[in-house]
């Protein structure tokens, strides 16, 4: 009844001892999946590293895109400066020769008056030679050029990104477990390194070789522009500066901007312009780009010396001729003077001859004219307009043969051939003479000629006193 099954070896095994001892593969089993984990760990690892040098590539990538960008920023910004400069060179060297040799010594003074006060102190301290040293090293200061830096500041934005590029690296190195990429990433950061100095040579190696490159073109342009110029004969100058001006500007005035001065003024405002291109050559400290410069610059002064010689040569010319021209007129005004004074003379012995009256015959009339009524004689007043004193001159000049003429002749007959210096007296009388006539057939003769003998009476009287305020014939028809 109470009977208890005893359970055998083989059921206890099978329900109380491991696996191991009823199923052969479980060790294998065991072994091939901590050999999967394994495999699993490992690509999550490389899986990790990848991912971490992908963001470090990225972020190496857009550093160096910035990099350039500074860079080309720079560069732009630094060729900007420079052609400003170049212009302000050139605007000055330009002022500078139409000011004179005088304008810089007075720019020194209008900049540097406690300098200058600092010297003559100075020179009460310590004498006239050590004064002279001392003012060429003052000189010499105040004509510094200022000096700008090859390399500009970077952005705020860019020095943050390099940072925190940096610090990333530094981040990854020291969480990095592997041996072998922390030796990969010193070994790739090594080659940016060789990478940056290897761009730096390259990169002064082709600045130097731009700078010889300008160099020859730059000479070659100069040779052919200095071939090819021809100085014009003949410059002409602008107005001669007032004698306030001559304290302080060149004897030798400007020369006026006209056709026959083109080819000189624009072969000057060249070898300006050549001379500021070639003081914004940078020469990177090789000896090579300098000794070239400076020949280069020789050459250039010495063509502008020469233009200064022919222009001080012409004006000189120009002035020679212009100081023998006065004695010239002199010498005509003298033997204008003489024969004025002649005429005066013979005006004296002659007496006036403001006023010229003249009888004409009623058979002159008659024969000039048709036949008309015959008319008592009538007196006719012809003013004039008073006249200048050249056209006076002329006048007394030809009023001796006229009335020489007049006493000789007893009649005046038209038809007769006049001289040359009478014709326009013939052409007033003419006109007298017809108005004469016009006279004859007014009624109010007897009135009008009352008036005239009044008026006759006045003139006798004022021509004693040569006065040219109006002039009259005064006809007897």
């Amino acid at each position: 009844m109470l009977a208890y099954q005893v359970p055998t070896f083989v059921d206890f095994g099978r329900v109380y001892l491991p696996a191991y001892d009823v199923e052969p593969d479980y060790l294998a089993q065991q072994r091939q999946r901590r050999r999967q984990a394994a495999l699993a760990q490992a690509e999550a690892v490389e899986r990790c590293r990848r991912e971490k040098e992908q963001e470090l590539a990225y972020r190496l990538a857009l550093a160096q895109e910035f990099e350039r960008r500074r860079r080309r920023d720079e560069f732009v910004r630094e060729q900007r400066r420079r052609e400003e400069e170049q212009r302000r060179k050139i605007a000055y060297a330009r002022r500078q020769r139409q000011l004179g040799p005088h304008a810089l010594f007075d720019v020194l003074v209008q900049l540097q008056p406690d300098l200058l006060d600092a010297v003559a102190s100075h020179d009460d301290d310590e004498g006239l030679d050590d004064t002279a040293s001392d003012v060429e090293e003052y000189v010499e200061v105040a004509l510094q050029r200022p000096h700008v830096p090859s390399t500009l500041v970077a952005d705020p934005e860019e020095i943050d990104l390099a940072a925190a590029v940096a610090s990333a690296v530094n981040n990854d190195d020291a969480s990095d477990a592997d041996a072998s990429s922390a030796i990969g990433d010193s070994s790739t950061w090594h080659a940016d390194s060789d990478s940056d100095t290897s761009t730096v040579e390259v990169d002064t190696s082709a600045e130097r070789a731009a700078s010889l490159g300008t160099l020859s073109s730059l000479a070659n342009d100069f040779d052919s522009h200095r071939a090819s110029f021809v100085s014009p004969t003949t410059l002409t100058f602008s107005a001669s500066p007032s004698p306030a001006d001559r304290s302080t500007r060149s004897p030798t005035p400007p020369l006026a901007f006209g056709s026959s001065n083109t080819p000189f003024l624009a072969y000057e405002e060249y070898l300006l312009s050549l001379l500021t291109k070639l003081d914004a050559i940078e020469s990177h400290g090789d000896s090579t780009i300098k000794r070239a410069r400076k020949e280069l610059v020789k050459q250039v002064e010495a063509e502008l010396a020469q233009l200064d010689g022919l222009k001080q040569k012409a004006w000189e010319e120009l002035s020679a001729s212009a100081s023998s021209s006065p004695s010239d007129e002199e010498a005509d005004d003298g033997s204008m003077s003489s024969e004025s004074e002649d005429d005066e003379e013979d005006e004296e012995m002659t007496g006036p001859a403001e006023v010229e009256t003249l009888i004409l015959s009623s058979d002159s009339d008659s024969s000039l004219s048709s036949p008309e009524p015959e008319l008592a004689p009538q007196t006719v007043k012809i003013p004039f307009l008073p006249q200048t004193a050249s056209s006076s001159h002329s006048r007394r000049r030809s009023t001796r043969p006229r009335s020489r003429q007049c006493e000789d002749d007893d009649a005046f007959s038209p038809s007769s051939p006049p001289n040359d210096a009478d014709d326009e007296v013939v052409d007033v009388l003419l006109r007298a003479h017809k108005l004469g006539e016009q006279v004859s057939q007014m009624e109010e003769a007897e009135r009008d000629r009352a008036d005239m003998h009044d008026v006759l009476g006045d003139e006798d009287e004022d021509s004693s006193g040569s006065s040219d305020d109006e002039e009259m014939f005064v006809l007897y028809l």
